[in-house]
């Protein structure tokens, strides 16, 4: 791939493995996760996903198959099931649960007196970005995606979360493939292999 700011990159991802993105601000990290989106169709090369490039996916279609977790993301009006659901009626409520006390959803949850079915108002009553966060990370993982693209998942949130979040994705997920922006040198040495880029270079490596 060659789109300007990342140069010359290439590397293959098998299925199932867990793999960190890591380096400085403005080095390509969030470019490099929405190529695989299809958010950018301007650029040289190729991104293939199970060996077809992403520009012949229709997008609905390609993006239900991932869950993506990007800082720019935000709720939407709607319930909080709406939320994190997005729709899906194979969702169930036992799964969104479980995954709540993984990613910390559920304390705040239980603040809420219709639950569920509380409504979201992302112009009115705003909430803490922490909990937004929590949200959108749930919703990430709640329809079990083949791929997961997630920048910073455990960014501000407390360090019992943080470890269960990264505990979740490397060693709860068999066979899900997982691409993560992340500077936590502890969660980048337990990953499968490391792509660390320098101005838009990258360099891979196996852990």
């Amino acid at each position: 791939v060659d789109d300007g700011i990342l140069k010359n990159i290439s590397f293959k991802i098998k299925p199932g493995e867990k793999v960190a993105i890591s380096g400085k601000g403005g080095s390509g990290k969030s470019t490099l996760l929405r190529l695989f989106t299809g958010a950018y169709s301007d650029f040289k090369g190729s991104v293939l996903i199970d060996s077809i490039p992403v520009g012949n996916y229709k997008l609905d279609s390609l993006r239900m198959q991932m869950g993506v977790f990007l800082g720019q993301q935000d709720i939407f009006n709607g319930s909080l099931w709406e939320n994190i659901s997005m729709g899906n009626p194979d969702i169930t409520v036992d799964s969104i649960n479980r995954l709540a006390e993984k990613t910390g959803l559920q304390s705040f949850i239980a603040t809420l007196k219709a639950g569920y079915d509380t409504v979201l108002d992302p112009t009115g009553n705003r909430l803490p970005r922490s909990v937004v966060q929590k949200i959108l990370l749930t919703r990430a993982l709640a329809n079990k995606p083949g791929l997961l693209l997630l920048e910073e998942p455990w960014q501000g949130q407390e360090d019992d979360y943080r470890q269960r979040i990264q505990q979740l994705l490397l060693n709860e997920m068999p066979g899900i493939t997982v691409l993560v922006i992340a500077n936590d040198e502890s969660f980048i040495k337990k990953c499968d292999r490391v792509i660390h880029l320098t101005k838009g270079e990258a360099e891979i490596q196996n852990n």
